[in-house]
């Protein structure tokens, strides 16, 4: 649980305390030490008694391995700065880290653990969405300068639409950036549409108020994240869940001429208002983040770094090594730098085409697992792992802390019972016992 509350604040607690006592670099990557000691006492308790045998022998499993030994043969044999491969390979290894972590804590916990970890996750994103809804419409935009917060350090104490204007503020609570926390909600969000939409019944009217309130809360949120890849996302999610309750539950409903002509009605609607208002400041601000003084928008940005990030790739298919490309790769001075604000080209242009397509095999496997599996919590991370995925083309979704841990970890817990059966036997039979 402790990985679940700390990961969202760690932003904010790292610049704090990396301030005020000089530790900038050792605050913010303690976390991260501290999560792999955490992996391997999981893992030498799983070798004491004797019940780590099963993962080995799922393919999955092998698969994540495999990737990972690429991440280290990379990091080993290109000469990329030290400090940018060591930081690279911590960023891109720990999603499979929090992953096996747990995978190997869910032989320790039952059902209704696996639901005090979920209900927990809610929890602290309601926080951290209320925080960055405050921080929007309260707090002055110097207040985290105060603490350690300048754009010095990669956290600038606020974000706007238009920096040069510093119109429309984002709100970006106590993780990294707008995109991060809106990408960070998707999670929370798909957990509370999921009970919802497919277990209405069995809710009662106090709880269903309270999930209401809550998708509220968390939506307003991520809209003033202004993040748009946050949006695209979480759309990505609720037609995941949407599909799921139209597959199990509202086949006739959907059948019904009278919903598809309102449906095609709201669709047409919503198009014409669209083209009417198009060119006005609210829409060229919000959602094409376009500011009249701007020398270039994001989105032109992002189409040239697209285009040289492709260039780069075709240049050397087999990749430039871990810290070339990312976040982190502003640390690798004198050699390639890109921050090419997509998951998957930064794995394209760092580990080359194999561990692209180890990575993206890695992920539609993991979505397979989740989709086959009878776990309650299986349809949200499912919907959660392609609204994030699908974020991670236009943002390095997978390399913020919060998102990464969060989901991982959720998503080992609910995966354990396909990776290790016999182990999951065996826990059964020891909750059985009087």
């Amino acid at each position: 649980m402790g990985i679940l509350i700390y990961m969202p604040l760690h932003v904010f607690m790292s610049n704090w305390l990396g301030s005020a006592f000089d530790v900038l670099d050792i605050a913010k990557v303690w976390k991260d030490v501290a999560v792999f000691g955490i992996f391997l006492l999981f893992l030498f308790d799983a070798l004491k008694d004797k019940t780590l045998k099963p993962l080995l022998k799922n393919t999955t499993v092998y698969w994540v391995l495999a990737y990972l030994s690429l991440l280290l043969l990379y990091t080993a044999l290109f000469h990329n700065t030290t400090q940018a491969r060591l930081l690279g390979l911590v960023y891109d290894a720990r999603l499979f880290t929090a992953f096996f972590i747990g995978v190997l804590a869910a032989r320790k916990l039952g059902d209704a653990d696996k639901a005090w970890l979920m209900r927990w996750a809610v929890v602290v994103a309601m926080g951290v969405a209320m925080l960055g809804i405050v921080q929007v419409a309260a707090l002055g935009n110097g207040v985290l300068s105060s603490f350690g917060y300048n754009r010095a350090t990669g956290t600038p104490p606020a974000f706007y639409i238009n920096d040069q204007t510093e119109t429309n503020e984002r709100a970006f609570a106590t993780l990294k950036d707008p995109n991060s926390l809106g990408i960070y909600l998707i999670l929370p969000l798909s957990l509370l549409a999921s009970s919802l939409v497919l277990q209405k019944n069995k809710l009662g009217q106090g709880s269903k108020q309270k999930i209401i309130a809550g998708c509220a809360i968390l939506l307003l949120c991520l809209a003033l994240t202004y993040s748009r890849s946050a949006a695209i996302g979480l759309t990505g999610a609720f037609l995941v869940i949407l599909y799921k309750y139209r597959k199990e539950q509202g086949s006739a409903l959907f059948r019904s001429r009278k919903f598809q002509k309102m449906v095609a009605g709201l669709l047409i609607i919503l198009f014409a208002v669209f083209i009417v208002i198009r060119n006005s400041d609210f829409v060229q601000t919000t959602i094409f983040h376009i500011g009249e003084k701007n020398s270039a928008t994001s989105n032109s940005l992002r189409v040239d770094v697209l285009k040289d990030s492709l260039e780069l790739a075709q240049n050397k298919p087999l990749g430039y090594g871990v810290g070339a490309a990312g976040p982190v790769s502003v640390k690798n001075t004198g050699g390639l730098a890109i921050i090419n604000e997509n998951s998957y080209l930064q794995a394209l242009l760092e580990t080359g085409i194999f561990g692209f397509a180890l990575l993206v095999f890695i992920l539609i496997r993991v979505g397979k697992l989740l989709s086959t599996s009878k776990d309650k919590y299986a349809l949200p991370l499912l919907a959660s792992l392609i609204g994030i995925s699908i974020a991670g083309l236009f943002v390095h979704a997978w390399m913020n802390e919060a998102v990464a841990y969060t989901f991982w970890l959720l998503c080992g817990l609910v995966l354990s019972d396909q990776l290790m059966p016999s182990a999951s036997t065996k826990r059964q039979r020891a909750t059985k016992r009087p």
